[in-house]
């Protein structure tokens, strides 16, 4: 009868530590998805940016990529390599933001950069007025949090 209590209690702490091994690995399954996403996001945004890149230091294809894309608008090369600077930057600022989201920056690490882009956006009529432009180019929660920025500023 002991030997039978003793076996029956070991099958049960047996599939205690089973159950727990499942929920474990369940854990870091969702855990390691979250990377995964996190990590095929920022790829995806350094690719923009190398193109924005390019875009923004090459005055010549700056302006072919305006005047064949069919924005006929007259700007000076140096407004063009802004404007792209500028669009890098929002993504840049984006992917950061999407990071924060996941959990990836802790708020210590990640507050300051909003104090950054705070003070950037706020000193610049032309990052409203670009802002203008591609808000809609950016995800909602983003495009609410740098709204915010700007309706901030407008109070003060």
């Amino acid at each position: 009868m002991n030997l039978e209590k003793i076996s029956h209690s070991i099958a049960i702490f047996s599939n205690l530590g089973v159950l727990a091994g499942i929920v474990f690995l369940g854990v870091e399954i969702q855990q390691n998805t979250k990377m995964t996403q996190a990590q095929t996001r920022d790829a995806m945004t350094e690719k923009q940016m190398a193109f924005y890149e390019l875009v923004s230091t090459d005055t010549e294809a700056a302006r072919l990529y305006d005047e064949i894309g069919g924005f006929p608008l007259e700007r000076t090369p140096e407004q063009l390599r802004f404007e792209w600077i500028v669009r890098s930057q929002f993504r840049m600022w984006e992917n950061e933001w999407y990071q924060y989201q996941q959990g990836l920056f802790e708020p210590e690490e990640f507050l300051p950069r909003m104090e950054l882009w705070r003070g950037i956006l706020t000193n610049s009529d032309e990052y409203k007025r670009l802002w203008d432009v591609w808000r809609n180019q950016h995800a909602p929660d983003f495009a609410e949090k740098i709204d915010s920025i700007f309706a901030e500023a407008e109070l003060n």
